[in-house]
């Protein structure tokens, strides 16, 4: 396993287009929309008496699923002897996350120019997310693209979210591919990397400040 390090554009197109296979995360790697989540999260926060603020989040809470998420924020919420459960956290979560997109779709188009591409060459393709499914195929059938992915593993289908390595197994398995086959996990977290690792794939970091989805799309000849 290995974590390929930030790269040009180009490297990492080709890369991609060589792998027996492409995983890729979702929330602030395919979508552009950390910072979104990060704004929701804190609202919801505020309204339950807890301080967070972004730089909290990301310290806190940046690639964890939303069911982790939802877990602690009505752990504490409890603490401060207010009642809500993680289910009504999830669903307000939800609700101003699909509002908000619908609004302004997070998904560059140079990053829909990519996935077409590898799925047109033949290389097979997951989305493997901490995330509600209904969320992830919400924004693939909005940017067009939901028929690229062959599988798409959420927060639903697994019993363990990142760090553990179980979602990038399933999906390899769906795929019918094995971790030494050369499978590239897209990326954007800690927990994301240390789960992709876990299960012997190697990793393309994204994002931070670096190079994101889009850009590596936007390296595609015309």
């Amino acid at each position: 396993m290995t974590t390929t390090p930030p790269a040009p554009a180009s490297t990492a197109l080709q890369q991609l287009e060589s792998a027996a296979a492409v995983l890729f995360d979702f929330n602030g790697t395919l979508s552009a929309d950390e910072d979104l989540l990060a704004a929701i999260y804190c609202d919801i926060a505020a309204e339950l008496g807890i301080e967070l603020t972004p730089a909290a989040y990301d310290t806190e809470f940046l690639g964890l699923s939303d069911p982790q998420i939802a877990t602690a924020l009505a752990a504490r919420a409890a603490a401060g002897e207010r009642t809500v459960t993680p289910e009504q956290i999830a669903d307000r979560m939800a609700e101003a996350y699909l509002a908000a997109v619908a609004h302004t779709p997070r998904i560059a188009a140079e990053t829909c120019r990519l996935v077409r591409a590898l799925a047109g060459s033949g290389v097979p393709l997951a989305v493997v997310t901490g995330t509600y499914r209904r969320l992830v195929t919400g924004a693939l059938q909005a940017a067009g693209f939901e028929a690229c992915f062959t599988a798409v593993v959420a927060c639903e289908d697994v019993t363990a979210g990142k760090p553990a390595p179980e979602g990038f197994l399933t999906a390899a398995r769906q795929l019918g591919v094995t971790a030494d086959e050369r499978v590239i996990v897209v990326e954007d977290s800690t927990p994301g990397r240390q789960a992709a690792e876990g299960a012997g794939m190697s990793v393309l970091m994204v994002g931070a400040g670096g190079l994101a989805v889009a850009d590596i799309g936007a390296a595609l000849p015309e």
